[in-house]
């Protein structure tokens, strides 16, 4: 009887020292698990920040695409009007120059002219 008892107390030790790892290898669990819910959170309110980043940014881009279109059009209208501005130029300069040649070949039939008078 006595090495019954003494059985029977060596394996309620050993369930207990095995109770005892695994209320250890739960509380670490715990731990683990309150961490790791915890940066899910952070990582969750990181996710809710972005969203709300990423929603402001494509109003942003629209309204930007919205301000494109008027520049891009004022631009093709500048450019436009510099093209006509430097035929008219360039035109002007033409005129400038036949003008000259003119005047050039007029002084040369006055000062003809006056040689012979």
């Amino acid at each position: 009887m006595a090495r019954g008892l003494i059985a029977k107390s060596a394996s309620k030790s050993i369930f207990i020292c095995r109770e005892r790892v695994v209320w250890v290898m739960l509380q670490r669990q715990q731990g683990l698990m309150y961490h790791l819910n915890k940066q899910l959170a952070q990582k969750s309110d990181e996710d809710v920040h972005l969203t709300s980043l990423c929603a402001e940014l494509k109003d942003e881009v629209m309204a930007a695409r919205g301000k494109v279109a008027p520049l891009e059009e004022e631009v093709r209208l500048l450019k436009e009007s510099l093209q006509m501005m430097t035929g008219e130029r360039d035109e002007s300069l033409r005129q400038a120059s036949e003008a000259s040649s003119r005047a050039d070949s007029l002084a040369k039939d006055l000062e003809g002219e006056r040689s012979k008078a």
